[in-house]
């Protein structure tokens, strides 16, 4: 049998380098939890620390969950450093799409409205990330979108309550860091490959191509049909691939698993599949402690994803943390900024003043007018107290429901230049049906988004129901529906 369960396996690196920053790669499927630890040496050099694995039943609780967690950041000295969380491929969907925009908030419009077509779930639910993969000249990107359920990524976070901060943690795709691994295995690839990872009872097919991951999907195997689900998957993927890419086939095969199955599983493809078969000894091109790379050879798992996720900077874009994690986290280092600044903005000016005083009395008016600009500064804090209390107030009365008048004149000052409206149904509260026609898509894009933002339908969801061509006396015109559901 070449996949071998494993109960409970796991290596401790003791020396702990003080001047190094680390960074931790987690890995959470339906029976283990795999984690590698990295010293950051510097931008773009990694060094692997550490390695731990263990496994665990499927109906397993969540505090046995994060007892292996809190477990596993101890072995390997968890210092407060950054930390990666892998989302298992079959945890998410991707479409390979080409929008009709190029820069990253037009993209992140488009993709969030949607999202919904793919996952049967309000937008709100969906967590979305992408990487753009070109843009040609009439300003259309071809990406690769990645849609989660929040309640998938939020379960697992669950696990580092306490342990770790929100602030510290990105969310990437699996399949991404099998990408990474290959873009640093082959910086030079010309031609697409197509990469197997092949890990316990689970395994996961990529394309990778200039950097990009371009394809992916994961699979299923057991110890009884391994040998033909992989080679039935390898040839699907390649045939899918080349039908959506025709110019640009795959002229390889890489195999990733456990170092001591790596091999097995190359030599037993090569001639079943219509690729040539290779399977790199990734574990010994990464520049690693010998007692982490020795653990590592030890543990029966695949550490591909893993390695291959910590050895490159994540694009924000990729990201699948929730917004909401990502802002506040954001606005308390904006804060913390903020703070830093205006004590040494004080400092320097104490330095500044106390320097050039010669006399005492010099020192007394100081600390007076340091006194004169507290009380300021006391009264300037009381009218942002009371701006507070107002921009609650006015909150909540945007909470409630908006009048139909309110409504309509919303929509006359953000329609955009070009958009006729047919009629506008308005069930108070509760829905806003918008049905109108215009000669570009972009604007009715465009307009979904105003809904959005704006501070009357803010409250809504916007879905485009259906945008079709039609001929509307003599011109070519887009006709379209929107549905603004509250939420």
């Amino acid at each position: 049998m070449l996949f071998i369960t494993v109960r409970k396996t796991e290596s401790r690196i003791s020396m702990k380098l003080k001047h190094k920053k680390s960074l931790f790669i987690f890995e959470i499927t339906e029976s283990n939890i795999k984690i590698v630890k990295y010293w950051l040496v510097n931008h773009a050099k990694r060094e692997l620390a550490g390695a731990y694995a263990e496994t665990f039943s499927s109906n397993s609780e969540e505090a046995v969950l994060s007892q292996i967690v809190k477990e596993g950041l101890k072995k390997l000295s968890y210092d407060n450093g950054q930390v990666i969380l892998l989302l298992p491929r079959h945890n998410a969907t991707c479409r390979y799409l080409k929008v009709p925009a190029e820069f990253p908030k037009e993209i992140e419009k488009i993709i969030s409205l949607q999202a919904s077509r793919y996952l049967p779930y309000p937008n709100s639910e969906l967590i979305t990330a992408y990487q753009k993969i070109v843009t040609d000249k009439s300003g259309y990107s071809d990406i690769n979108l990645i849609i989660a359920h929040r309640a998938v990524i939020e379960r697992s976070l669950k696990l580092f309550a306490g342990l770790v901060n929100f602030k510290n943690i990105t969310v990437l795709l699996s399949s991404f860091g099998l990408a990474g691994l290959h873009n640093f295995l082959f910086p030079s690839d010309e031609k697409p490959a197509i990469i197997i990872d092949a890990d316990f009872v689970s395994a996961e097919v990529a394309v990778s191509y200039q950097q990009k991951l371009l394809f992916s999907r994961s699979l299923r195997v057991t110890s009884q049909n391994w040998q033909n689900v992989l080679i039935e998957e390898v040839n699907k993927t390649s045939d899918a691939y080349n039908k959506e890419f025709p110019g640009k086939p795959a002229d390889k095969l890489i195999v990733f698993s456990s170092p001591n199955h790596s091999q097995k599983i190359a030599d037993f493809l090569s001639g079943k599949v219509n690729l040539p078969v290779s399977a790199p000894a990734y574990w010994e091109k990464i520049p690693a402690e010998a007692a982490a790379l020795n653990a590592l050879k030890a543990l029966e798992f695949s550490f591909a994803g893993l390695l291959g996720g910590g050895l490159g900077q994540i694009q924000e874009p990729l990201n699948l943390m929730p917004l909401q994690i990502r802002e506040k986290s954001r606005l308390k280092k904006k804060a913390r900024e903020n703070l830093n600044i205006a004590f040494y903005a004080a400092a320097i000016m104490l330095i500044i003043f106390f320097g050039a005083s010669k006399h005492l009395d010099n020192k007394r008016s100081y600390l007076q007018k340091l006194k004169e600009e507290l009380k300021k500064v006391e009264i300037e804090a009381k009218s942002i107290e009371e701006l507070k209390k107002r921009q609650d107030i006015a909150l909540e009365r945007l909470r409630q429901k908006p009048q139909a008048t309110d409504v309509l004149y919303e929509i006359n000052q953000i329609i955009p230049q070009g958009v006729s409206l047919v009629n506008i149904g308005y069930e108070e509260g509760k829905q806003l049906i918008i049905h109108g026609y215009t000669p570009e898509l972009n604007n009715i894009f465009q307009f979904a988004g105003a809904i959005e933002k704006s501070a009357v339908l803010k409250n809504f969801d916007a879905r485009l129901r259906y945008a079709t061509k039609k001929k509307l006396q003599g011109a070519e015109v887009v006709d379209f529906e929107i549905t603004c559901v509250r939420r």
